[in-house]
């Protein structure tokens, strides 16, 4: 009897161990593997033309400064680690090199599964962008976006899962008290960066971004010169590579001025709402800070891809994104067609909380600048190298044509492709 305890005991033990290695080698493939990934944006893949000098792979190897060489499978092209500040300029001089076949930078892939938050399907404004094509490569995971409005409420049901960075008040100026009372920044968070694929609610753009909250506008939605001018010094100051903000007034501020050359100047980017004022067909000028020269003004489409009536336009426009139009029901479906995210009702948010919770429809160039700011994320997670301007760039250089040839005050470059944008 002892000796079959003593058999069960050891086959017990046995088996323990060998769970436990199994685990920690599971663990170890998971490290190995992330490891890997983590490397990915400074990687170029090259294949030379066959048959290949072995004496010119190595030059352009050395060239490279490549700090790690992996064969592929036969050895039929190369993947190189070099430092990243030199990636887009090495994939120029390669692609000219008359021994290489191809040179690319290496990218990420997924699986091409749609997100699964239930509301999803109303989000009309993400399938207009492209974004399931864009999320196959880029979630904006890495990257750190401020958000200058009324704050942000972390209380949701849906919320931002552990992305949410500890913000500033710079009505008050102290690094506390961040929460949204009124509610716009909350939405506005939320199609930037809403958690996404948790089963829950509805889905954000860059759902792997960190969202730095900076409250600049009170409970009313009102702020000030001053305060705009501090969140946007405090927000670079505090690592922010791409600044939000979805507020604006009719006339220039030289402090937000100030504030906004010093953020141009550290390449962080800076995408502000147009403005709203537009009404009775009559168009209103670009408001502050949009309309300053270093920050994208965008104007709001509704769900048929035109102008929404109370966009404001003009020359200052850089692009054009949904912002919605909550009046209207263009495919008879039921529900609005304004921009679908998490947030209470207005005016009736608290630190500890809010009353009235709900997946709610606003409209806006409010909105529609957080649709670009989401892609800009998805952009600038691929590149973590890329200044501001390359960012610009690939947003309006692949921007769909829109209105008049080429940049107009209506639609400026187009109307934003995230899935353009992201292999730009």
């Amino acid at each position: 009897m002892n000796m079959r305890i003593g058999q069960l005991q050891s086959f017990w033990i046995g088996l323990c161990l060998v769970g436990c290695v199994l685990l920690l080698a599971r663990q170890s493939t998971a490290a190995d593997e992330q490891q890997v990934l983590s490397q990915t944006a400074s990687e170029i893949i090259v294949r030379f033309h066959h048959p290949a000098d072995e004496n010119v792979q190595r030059a352009v190897f050395e060239f490279c400064h490549a700090e790690q060489i992996r064969p592929s499978h036969r050895s039929r092209f190369f993947v190189m680690k070099v430092p990243a500040v030199s990636c887009c300029t090495l994939l120029r001089r390669l692609r000219q090199h008359p021994a290489i076949l191809f040179a690319e930078q290496n990218a990420y892939v997924q699986a091409c599964t749609a997100p699964n938050d239930p509301l999803y399907n109303r989000q009309w404004h993400f399938s207009m962008l492209n974004l399931e094509q864009a999320w196959q490569f880029s979630t904006g995971e890495g990257v750190v976006v401020a958000v200058l409005d009324s704050g942000i409420n972390p209380w949701g049901r849906d919320g931002f899962g552990n992305r949410l960075l500890n913000g500033y008040n710079a009505l008050l100026q102290v690094p506390l008290r961040w929460e949204d009372h009124n509610g716009h920044g909350t939405h506005v968070a939320g199609t930037i960066g809403q958690e996404t694929g948790n089963g829950c609610g509805v889905a954000g753009i860059a759902s792997a971004a960190k969202i730095l909250p900076v409250k600049v506008l009170g409970r009313f939605g009102y702020g000030t010169r001053a305060a705009v001018a501090e969140g946007i010094l405090w927000a670079v100051d505090h690592g922010a590579q791409i600044i939000n903000m979805s507020l604006g007034e009719p006339d220039p501020s030289e402090a937000i001025r100030d504030a906004v050359a010093y953020a141009a100047e550290r390449q962080v980017m800076l995408i502000a709402a147009a403005g709203n004022d537009a009404q009775d067909g009559l168009s209103a000028p670009v408001r502050y800070p949009a309309a300053f020269e270093q920050v994208v003004a965008v104007s709001a489409l509704d769900a048929t891809g035109s102008l929404a009536w109370y966009s404001n336009t003009g020359p200052e426009i850089d692009i054009a994104a949904p912002g919605g139009d909550t009046s209207s029901d263009t495919d008879s479906d039921g529900n609005s067609d304004g921009i679908l995210q998490e947030t209470f009702r207005q005016g009736l948010g608290f630190s500890w909380g809010a009353f009235g919770w709900g997946y709610v429809y606003l409209q806006g160039t409010s909105m529609a600048a957080a649709h670009v700011t989401g892609v800009a994320a998805l952009v600038q997670a691929l590149h973590p190298d890329w200044k501001a301007s390359d960012i610009f760039d690939a947003l309006t250089a692949t921007a769909r044509e829109a209105g008049a040839p080429g940049r107009d005050s209506v639609y400026g470059f187009g109307i934003l492709d995230a899935a353009a944008a992201v292999r730009y």
